[in-house]
C-alpha cells in the first residue's frame, strides 16, 4: 500500500539500470530508431540501387558493335569477418561483390553469335552495420550528408545595384553531367545568354539552333556573310501550316512585323518568323537572334564545340558527338528520379496553368471538353486536370534534330483517343486484320487508334517524341516538304487516313549475287525509327506527294519532333500566351 502512494514508479532500463518515472501518463512511447533512414537507404541501395548503376553502364559495346558485354545479375557474399573481429583486427567490414556477366560476340562475316556467361569478382564492398556505421580499418565511421543543390530546374530574379534593373536567371542542374544556365543581359540591349558548364556565355539561340531549331547548311552556304536564300515567304507558309500565328502590322498585311526586308543575312528573317511564332514576339528573343551571327545548324554545333573545347580544332563529327554526350547520353547526363520529378513540376504545364484563364477549350483523352475557354484555373480545377494532363493531352511536335533523339518507351491506353494520335509505336502489333497489324515505327493516326482500340487494351509508344499532323495543299506543300525534312523528320504521309504510295524501283539480289530491279508499289514513308539515319523522301516520292496535294486537300504530312505539351492561356492584359511543358509520359533522365 505504501508503494502505491509514492509519486513515482521505478522503471528498469536493461539489466542493470533503473530510474524513477514521475510521469502521470500511463502509456509509454518507445524510442524511435534514429538511424532508420540510413539503414533503410543502404538496404535499398544494396538490393535495388546498385542494379540501376549497372544498368546505366551496361551493355558495353566495341566500336564496330560486334562485341557486347551484358550485365545479368549481381550477388553479395557473407562478410568474412564479424563486426567485432573487424574492430579487433583493424579490418574493413565488407562483403565480396560478384556480377554475372554475359559476353556476346558476333561474327561480322558469317553472322553467327557466340555467348559466354561467367561470374566476375568486382571487389570488396563496404557493408553498413545495424547501427548505421561503417567499419574502415577497424574504426567506426559515419557518412555525413553534404548540403548541395539537388537536381532540377531553378529560377531566380536578381536586381542590379547600378541600374536597378531585374536580371532573370534559370539553371538546369543534373545529378551528373552538364550544368545549363540561362541569364538575361541588359548591358547594351536586352539579350538572353546561356552558359554551358560555367564556360563563356553565348547567345541562347545558338543552343536552340544546335538542337534543331535551324536549317542545315546547303552547298555553298558556309560563309556567314553570304546570303544564298533571302526568301522568307517559304518559312512564313511553313509556320502557318504548323498552326502557329504570324503577326502582321496594321498598315501592311503582307509583311510580318518581325521581318526586315532590307536584311541580307542568311535566314535571319526566316528565323525571326520561326522563333516569334513558337516563343512569341518578345524583344529579348528578337534581340538575341539579331546579335547571333550563326546562320546554320552545323555552324551552331561548331560554335558550341569551340566554346567547350577552346584548345581543340572543331570538326562537324566532333561537335555532333560532343553535343550528344553533354545533354542526351544517359551515361554522361543524369537528372536522376528526383531531378526528373522537379523538372516536371517546374516545367510542366499543370502548375503553371493555375491562376490563369484558358484561351481555348481544353479537351480530355476521350475528346470531350473538360473546361471551356475563359475559365479561371484554380486549385480545384488544377486537381481535376491532373490525371488528364498526365495522360499526354494537348501535345505537339517542335523542331528537333533527330540524331539527338534517344527516346524511352511508355504504355498508353488505347481508350485515350485524343492523346494517342501522333504517337509512334515502339513495338510491333500483330492484330487480326491488316488495319491492326502495325510495325514498330508507325505513326498512329486517328483511324489507327480507332481500329487497334477494338483488339488491344494498351500499346507501347516512344516518349519524348511525337508527330504533328500538317495538312498540305498547292500553296504550302513545297515549303512543308522542304523545311519539314530539315527541322523535323517526315514520319508518315496519309490521304484520307490511308498511306500515300507510289510506284518505285526495288533492288534485290539473288543467291548468285545477280542484282535485279523491279517496279513495285511502295509507301512514301515507311515510318520513324529512333537512333537510325533518316534518308528522307526520294524525288519520286516527293513528286507524288506534291501531285496528291495539288489534286486533293486531304493530304496530311506527319512531322516527328520533340514532344511538348501546349496550353494557351490569357495574361492579365487579355493577351494570348503559350505554355510549353515537358512530355508527361517521358521518364528519361536526360534533357
Amino acid at each position: 500500500m505504501e508503494e502505491n502512494k509514492q509519486a513515482y514508479r521505478v522503471v528498469s532500463y536493461g539489466k542493470k539500470s533503473s530510474r524513477r518515472d514521475y510521469s502521470k501518463v500511463s502509456s509509454n512511447l518507445d524510442l524511435p530508431d534514429l538511424v532508420e533512414i540510413q539503414t533503410d537507404s543502404f538496404e535499398w541501395f544494396r538490393t535495388q540501387g546498385i542494379k540501376e548503376v549497372f544498368d546505366d553502364i551496361f551493355p558495353i559495346l566495341d566500336h564496330a558493335g560486334n562485341i557486347k558485354l551484358k550485365f545479368l545479375d549481381f550477388s553479395f557474399a557473407e562478410p568474412k569477418f564479424s563486426i567485432s573481429e573487424c574492430k579487433l583486427r583493424e579490418l574493413n567490414y565488407s562483403a565480396r561483390l560478384k556480377a554475372h556477366m554475359e559476353l556476346e560476340v558476333r561474327d561480322p562475316i558469317l553472322g553467327t553469335i557466340s555467348q559466354h556467361t561467367e561470374e566476375v569478382f568486382l571487389g570488396e564492398f563496404p557493408m553498413m552495420t545495424p547501427s548505421g556505421t561503417f567499419i574502415i580499418n577497424g574504426a567506426e565511421r559515419v557518412i555525413v550528408s553534404q548540403i548541395v543543390r539537388s537536381p532540377g530546374a531553378y529560377f531566380d530574379v536578381r536586381s542590379e545595384e547600378r541600374t536597378g534593373r531585374d536580371t532573370y536567371a534559370c539553371e538546369l542542374i543534373p545529378g551528373r553531367g552538364t550544368w545549363l544556365e540561362f541569364v538575361s543581359d541588359d548591358k547594351k540591349m536586352r539579350l538572353l545568354n546561356v552558359a554551358i558548364d560555367r564556360k563563356r556565355k553565348i547567345s541562347s539561340t545558338i543552343l536552340f539552333k544546335a538542337i534543331g531549331m535551324s536549317l542545315p547548311a546547303g552547298p555553298g552556304a558556309r560563309e556567314m556573310d553570304i546570303d544564298v536564300d533571302v526568301d522568307w515567304t517559304k518559312m512564313e507558309k511553313f509556320v502557318k501550316a504548323l498552326g502557329f500565328k504570324v503577326e502582321y502590322g496594321k498598315d501592311d498585311k503582307t509583311i510580318p512585323t518581325v521581318v526586315v526586308p532590307e536584311e541580307k543575312r542568311a535566314n535571319l528573317n526566316a528565323y525571326m518568323i520561326l522563333y516569334s511564332a513558337i516563343f512569341g514576339n518578345y524583344e529579348i528573343i528578337m534581340n538575341t537572334l539579331a546579335s547571333d551571327k550563326v546562320n546554320y545548324r552545323d555552324q551552331a554545333l561548331l560554335e558550341i564545340y569551340s566554346n567547350q573545347r577552346q584548345d581543340e580544332v572543331a570538326t562537324e563529327a566532333g561537335s555532333l558527338n560532343l553535343m550528344d554526350a553533354k545533354f542526351f547520353d544517359y551515361r554522361r547526363y543524369d537528372l536522376t528520379k528526383a531531378g526528373r520529378y522537379k523538372v516536371k513540376k517546374k516545367l510542366g504545364v499543370l502548375d503553371r496553368m493555375e491562376g490563369n484563364m484558358l484561351a481555348d477549350d481544353l479537351k480530355g483523352t476521350n475528346g470531350k471538353v473538360i473546361f471551356r475557354k475563359n475559365v479561371l484555373i484554380g486549385k480545384d480545377e488544377r486537381n481535376m486536370l491532373k490525371e488528364e494532363i498526365s495522360r499526354g493531352i494537348s501535345c505537339r511536335a517542335l523542331p528537333f534534330y533527330y540524331k539527338f533523339s534517344h527516346p524511352v518507351t511508355a504504355k498508353m491506353d488505347t481508350s485515350w483517343k485524343n492523346a494517342l494520335p501522333g504517337r509512334i509505336l515502339a513495338e510491333d502489333l500483330r492484330g487480326k486484320s491488316e488495319a491492326t497489324s502495325l510495325k514498330r515505327g508507325t505513326v498512329l493516326t486517328p483511324e489507327d487508334v480507332r481500329a487497334i482500340a477494338k483488339e488491344f487494351p494498351e500499346v507501347t509508344v516512344y516518349a519524348g517524341i511525337i508527330a504533328s499532323p500538317v495538312n498540305v495543299d498547292n500553296d504550302n506543300v513545297r515549303a512543308v516538304l522542304d523545311y519539314g525534312s530539315k527541322m523535323f523528320v517526315i514520319g508518315r504521309v496519309t490521304e484520307e487516313g490511308k498511306d500515300v504510295t507510289y510506284i518505285g524501283t526495288q533492288t534485290e539480289a539473288d543467291e548468285d549475287g545477280v542484282v535485279s530491279e523491279t517496279e513495285t508499289e511502295m509507301k512514301v514513308v515507311s515510318g520513324y525509327y529512333p537512333d537510325e539515319d533518316c534518308a528522307g523522301l526520294t524525288s519520286d516520292a516527293e513528286e507524288e506527294v506534291v501531285r496528291r496535294a495539288i489534286e486533293s486537300r486531304n493530304v496530311t504530312v506527319w512531322l516527328v519532333g520533340a514532344c511538348v505539351q501546349e496550353v494557351d492561356i490569357l495574361d492579365d492584359d487579355g493577351d494570348r500566351v503559350k505554355l510549353y511543358g515537358t512530355d508527361p509520359l517521358d521518364e528519361k533522365h536526360t534533357i
